[in-house]
């Protein structure tokens, strides 16, 4: 590796053997992620679940409860919507939020009520599943 100066900053560049390293270990990476994507899809089917994959896109800075989206910062770790006031782990809202999308996947929803369920309180999806949605909450039972 050498380094070159340049007017802003230094900056460091890695040799042959440094670069064929770096390129199989992302190559071996992304082979052991589609594994373990594989594994999941596996493994829900054969648990009669369903696995899929759901666009995590603003998921942390979306509020479960009433859908405001707002920025924050990384290191904050609790999620205040400035809407509602909810308070929660960003990361337990993400996953409310990831949920959401599935099940929105799943059951479509009635065109301009996204998310309502065009007001139903309990709806059966395949598998038996009942899905209720309370109060901006979402509980599945299977």
């Amino acid at each position: 590796m050498f380094c070159m100066k340049t007017a802003y900053e230094y900056r460091a560049y890695p040799s042959k053997e440094q670069k064929r390293t770096l390129n199989r270990q992302m190559y071996l990476s992304k082979e052991l992620y589609n594994l373990l994507l594989e594994k999941l899809q596996y493994k829900a089917e054969s648990a009669g679940c369903v696995a899929m994959k759901v666009d995590p896109q603003y998921t942390s800075m979306t509020c479960s409860k009433c859908g405001n989206v707002q920025s924050m910062s990384i290191s904050q770790r609790i999620f205040v919507c400035e809407k509602c006031g909810m308070s929660m782990d960003r990361d337990v809202n993400a996953a409310r939020n990831i949920l959401k999308r599935a099940l929105d996947y799943i059951i479509p929803t009635t065109e301009g009520h996204s998310g309502s369920q065009a007001c139903r309180d309990d709806i059966r999806t395949s598998a038996g599943e009942a899905v209720a949605y309370e109060a901006g909450t979402i509980w599945v039972a299977s």
